[in-house]
C-alpha cells in the first residue's frame, strides 16, 4: 500500500468517540509503516555547526583557510561594532589582535578598549544556544559589519570539526577538542568548551567561570584551533600565515577612527622533504603521515621574526546619525523584527526606539504601542495589529534620501585613507589619488531581472517600491608613481598591476569582494553597449589590467578602494563575500566608469614605449597589374601632373 492509500484521521471534534477512532486510525497506520518495512532517520539542523560539509554549507568556504580567517573577521567585526555603538566621537579606542601559529596549533587572541567597562557578553547561555540565533544585530536595518548573531557558535564548535576534517573511517571513537574559548570581561573570565555526540546528535556547551587576572577593562576574547593537515609546517610564502598576514593588512584600511595593531608569528618547524607528496597521498597509510608529523614537531625551531602591522587612529567619528526606518522593512520583515525579539516583556514602543527607528520621534504614545510583545503576540489579531504599527510608522515620515556617513569630512577621510594605503604600498602617488562619495538611492521601482527555475531564462518586471534605502559608495583610486612603473635608464617599463579591494560597510571579505552582479553600461570610448559580471571587470573594460603588464594604452597601475555603505545589505551566504548588487547597479556603474576618466594611460603620463606590444601582421602582397591597365595608370597621372613608380610586380 502507497501513503496515499493510506486511511486519513479524522479531525478531532471534541467528540469522545471520534477521538477513539481517530486514535485507532493512527494505530493502523504505525502498522502499516511496520510492515512497509519503512526506516526513517533524522538529523538535528543544529550538527551541522560540527559537521565539515554543514560548515562549507553555511559559510560557501571549501579551502580551510578561509575557516580561519573567517573566525578572525567575526572577532574583528564585533569589536568594531562595538566601539562604533558605544564610543563615537574618541581617538583613543583600539584593537589589538595577536596570532601564533607552532605546528599543532594556532592560538588568536582579539583585544578591544572598553574604557568605560560597559557590560558585554552577557547571556552567556543563549548567544551559544546551537538550536536558536540569538543577538542584537539580527532584523535590524542599520550600517553594521554583522547580521547573523551565530558567528561565536561556530567559532566554539570549529575546533572539533577541524581535528575530525581528516577522519579515515576507521574510528567508532568522537574525538573532542579541549581547548577552551576564553573571553575576558567585566573582570571575569569566561571558559568554554562543547560536548558532542554524533551517534546522539547532541551538544552541549560547558562553559566555566572565574575571576579575571587581567587588570584592564578591555574585552579580550581567546582561542585555539588545531591545524589542519595541510597547513602543517612553516609557510613556503603562500599558505596560512602569509594569507592571514595578507588580510590583517587589508582589513583596518577603511575604519580609520580606530587604532589597529596585528602582531603575527610562526613558530612552526619546517617540513622535511617530501612531506607534501605523502601527507596528500590517499594511498599512504595514516601511520606515515603520524610518522612525519612528529618528526616535524621533534625537530628544531628555526628562530622567525614576529610580523608587526599597526595603523594609528586618523579621523574621528562625530555626529554619526546611524538609525534605522520603516521604509526599509518589507512587510514580513517587521513582522519578523518585532515578535522575534527575545525579551517579550519590552514594550512596542521601546522596542522601536532601542531598534533606532527614525519613526519614533514623531509617534505619539497610545495604548497600541505600550503593549508589551508578550501581549501583542496573545491578541487575536496580531497581523492587523502589527499592519497598523508598520504602516503608521511609515504615515509619519517619507523615506530618507540621503544616508548619514560615519566619515563626514571628504578632504580628512581622503588623507586618512591614502596614508593607510600607502603604509601598504609606499610607492603609489598620493598627490594624484583621486577620492569621491557617489550616493545613491533605491525605491525597489526600478525594471529587475527575475529568472526562472533553472537561472537561464528570465524576464523583466517592475518592483513594487515596498523597500525604500539611501545608500552611499566611497572609492579612492591612487596609481603608482611613475618611477615606479617605468625604468627610464634603460626605457623599459617595470609590470605591475592594479589592486582591487572592495568592502561592505567598511569591512572586507576573507576571499574579497568584487561586487558580482549583471551589468550593462554605454561604452563611451568604444561606442557600444558593453556588459560586465562584476565592478572589477567594468574597470577592466575601461583599461585596467590586475595581471602584470605595461602598454601605452592601458592605465596606469593603481590601487583601488571601493566600499559599498547601505543600511540594507541582502547577503548570498554567511560568508558576506556575496551580495545583491542589483539596488547599486548604476552607481556602481557610474563610479568605475568615473575613476576611469579620472585615472591617466600610460601614454597620458607622458610614458611612450620604444616597442609597443602589438600582435605581427604580415604586410599585404601587392596585386599583378596587366599592361593594360598599367599603360591607364600611367596616361592618368600625365593628366594631374603626377609620377609613376612602376611597381616589381608587373
Amino acid at each position: 500500500m502507497t501513503r496515499s492509500n493510506l486511511p486519513k484521521c479524522p479531525i478531532s471534534t471534541g467528540d469522545k468517540d471520534a477521538e477513539n477512532k481517530a486514535k485507532d486510525n493512527e494505530e493502523r497506520v504505525a502498522k502499516l509503516n511496520v510492515q512497509n518495512n519503512e526506516v526513517f532517520s533524522f538529523k538535528k539542523h543544529s550538527m551541522d555547526y560540527f559537521t565539515v560539509d554543514g560548515i562549507i554549507l553555511r559559510t560557501g568556504y571549501k579551502d580551510k583557510v578561509y575557516w580561519y580567517i573567517l573566525i578572525l573577521k567575526e572577532l574583528l567585526d564585533n569589536a568594531i561594532d562595538f566601539l562604533w555603538k558605544n564610543y563615537q566621537g574618541s581617538d583613543k579606542e583600539f584593537v589589538y589582535v595577536d596570532i601564533v601559529k607552532d605546528d599543532t596549533t594556532l592560538n588568536i587572541k582579539v583585544r578591544n578598549s572598553n574604557s568605560k567597562g560597559l557590560a558585554v557578553f552577557e547571556n552567556l547561555n543563549l548567544i551559544f544556544d546551537f538550536d536558536m540565533r540569538y543577538g542584537s544585530k539580527q532584523n535590524v536595518y542599520v550600517v553594521s559589519r554583522g547580521m547573523l548573531g551565530d558567528a561565536l557558535k561556530q567559532i566554539l564548535a570549529l575546533g572539533y570539526v577541524l581535528i575530525h576534517s581528516h577522519d579515515d573511517g576507521t574510528a567508532f571513537t568522537d574525538a573532542q577538542w579541549t581547548k577552551p574559548l576564553v573571553i575576558r570581561s567585566n573582570g571575569l573570565e569566561h571558559q568554554l568548551t562543547v560536548e558532542v555526540s554524533k551517534a546522539n546528535q547532541t551538544h552541549r556547551p560547558i562553559i566555566t567561570t572565574i575571576d579575571s587576572e587581567s587588570k584592564t577593562k578591555d574585552t579580550e576574547i581567546e582561542l585555539t584551533l588545531p591545524i589542519a593537515e595541510e597547513f602543517v609546517g612553516s609557510d613556503d610564502g603562500g599558505g596560512l600565515v602569509a594569507r592571514i598576514k595578507e588580510f590583517c593588512q587589508t582589513y583596518a584600511l577603511f575604519t580609520t577612527d580606530i587604532s589597529f595593531k596585528f602582531r603575527i608569528v610562526d613558530n612552526s618547524k619546517d617540513k622535511p622533504e617530501g612531506y607534501n607528496k605523502i601527507a596528500t597521498d590517499t594511498t599512504s597509510s595514516n601511520d606515515i603521515s603520524q610518522d612525519l608529523f612528529h618528526t616535524i614537531v621533534n625537530r628544531p625551531t628555526a628562530r622567525k621574526a614576529a610580523v608587526n602591522i599597526e595603523y594609528l587612529a586618523s579621523d574621528v567619528i562625530s555626529n554619526w546619525d546611524n538609525i534605522t526606518s520603516a521604509h526599509f522593512y518589507k512587510a514580513e520583515e517587521y513582522m519578523t523584527c518585532i515578535t522575534n525579539v527575545h525579551n517579550k516583556s519590552i514594550s512596542l514602543y521601546d522596542l522601536l526606539f532601542k531598534h533606532k527607528f527614525r519613526e519614533v520621534s514623531n509617534l505619539p504614545k497610545d495604548k497600541n504601542n505600550q503593549k508589551s510583545i508578550q501581549e501583542l503576540l496573545e491578541l487575536q489579531s496580531l497581523s492587523s495589529a502589527v499592519e497598523q504599527s508598520y504602516n503608521q510608522l511609515r504615515s509619519l515620515l517619507p523615506p530618507p534620501k540621503e544616508l548619514s556617513l560615519p566619515y563626514a569630512d571628504n578632504k580628512q577621510r581622503k588623507g586618512a585613507l591614502a596614508s593607510r594605503v600607502c603604509n601598504l604600498y609606499p610607492e603609489i602617488d598620493v598627490d594624484r589619488a583621486f577620492y569621491k562619495v557617489f550616493r545613491g538611492y533605491y525605491g525597489h521601482t526600478d525594471l529587475i531581472k527575475a529568472f526562472d527555475h533553472d537561472g537561464k531564462l528570465y524576464t523583466h518586471h517592475k518592483g513594487n517600491g515596498i523597500t525604500q534605502f539611501p545608500f552611499a559608495i566611497e572609492v579612492l583610486a591612487v596609481p603608482y608613481k611613475t618611477s615606479a612603473v617605468y625604468d627610464y635608464n634603460t626605457d623599459t617599463p617595470i609590470n605591475r598591476s592594479s589592486k582591487f579591494i572592495g568592502a561592505v560597510n567598511y569591512a572586507v571579505s576573507p576571499r574579497g569582494i568584487s561586487f558580482d552582479g549583471d551589468y550593462s553600461y554605454w561604452d563611451k570610448r568604444l561606442k557600444y553597449k558593453a556588459s560586465a559580471d562584476s565592478m572589477k571587470s567594468i574597470l577592466k573594460n575601461c583599461q585596467f589590467t590586475f595581471h602584470d603588464y605595461s602598454d601605452s594604452k592601458i592605465k596606469i597601475p593603481s590601487i583601488i578602494l571601493v566600499n559599498l555603505i547601505s543600511p540594507r545589505i541582502d547577503y548570498h551566504g554567511h560568508d558576506k563575500s556575496s551580495i545583491d548588487t542589483q539596488p547599486f547597479a548604476k552607481t556602481i556603474i557610474e563610479a568605475a566608469i568615473k575613476i576611469s576618466e579620472k585615472s591617466r594611460t600610460f601614454r597620458a603620463a607622458g610614458i611612450q614605449f620604444i616597442k609597443e606590444r602589438k600582435f605581427y601582421a604580415p604586410p599585404k602582397k601587392q596585386k599583378k597589374m596587366t599592361a593594360k591597365a598599367l599603360f591607364n595608370k600611367f596616361l592618368g597621372r600625365i593628366k594631374t601632373g603626377g609620377s609613376l613608380s612602376v611597381p616589381e610586380s608587373i
